[in-house]
């Protein structure tokens, strides 16, 4: 008879769990889902854009105040960050500031989540390097583009998820770039990733948990 109780009890427990408990929890997910989404949208992710490249040979990366549509699957989620990018006075007026000590001033009273930095000879380089491909392999080994430096706070949880959704964008963008070379010469898959993204943690020591 105990034996025969137990059985039922795993048998309605197997119910419930297969059954009943997606039916509760399947509306509280899209709630707190819906929730996220309209919180993000409330409050954008802010973005602080340092020496945006301007090149005819580069896609597109911002647009107003917002990255490009084109670097998101869904084109809606470019609302979701706001992008100030800083003016080009701005930034001859810091020339000389180390760009992580300048990328912890910005965020320090909480301006920004994330900080994006292109060396002030980005553009230039890039420009070289984009008509190198049109000569020999050599040519093109000779010329470097500079990183791509972002800069989030990995200590603070919003700075860790807005450092995530960033680095998709650029790798969206740097993806576009690659095969705008591509579509325009006949060229080895390696040239699509023409330079590097890093990441340098603004967070003083000690602060992570």
């Amino acid at each position: 008879l105990l034996r025969e109780v137990r059985d039922q009890l795993r048998d309605r427990r197997t119910l419930f769990m297969i059954a009943v408990l997606p039916i509760l929890l399947y509306p509280l997910l899209g709630m707190s889902f819906f929730q996220v989404m309209q919180f993000l949208r409330e409050h954008p992710i802010r973005v602080l854009v340092v020496g945006a490249p301007e090149s005819s040979a580069l896609p597109k990366l911002v647009e107003g105040d917002r990255f490009a549509k084109d670097l998101f699957p869904i084109a809606e989620r470019a609302a979701l960050m706001q992008v100030t990018v800083q003016s080009p006075e701005e930034t001859r007026r810091l020339a000389g500031v180390e760009p992580i000590e300048q990328a912890r001033r910005d965020m320090q009273d909480g301006n920004y989540e994330v900080v994006v930095y292109f060396p002030p000879n980005f553009a230039e380089r890039y420009q070289q390097f984009h008509e190198s491909l049109s000569q020999d392999d050599s040519a093109t080994a000779a010329v470097k583009v500079p990183q791509v430096e972002v800069y989030p706070n990995l200590a603070k949880d919003a700075s860790k998820a807005a450092h995530r959704r960033v680095t998709d964008v650029l790798d969206h963008w740097r993806e576009e770039i690659g095969k705008q070379n591509l579509a325009e010469r006949k060229l080895p898959a390696t040239t699509a990733r023409p330079f590097e993204i890093a990441t340098l943690d603004v967070a003083e020591a000690g602060q992570h948990k």
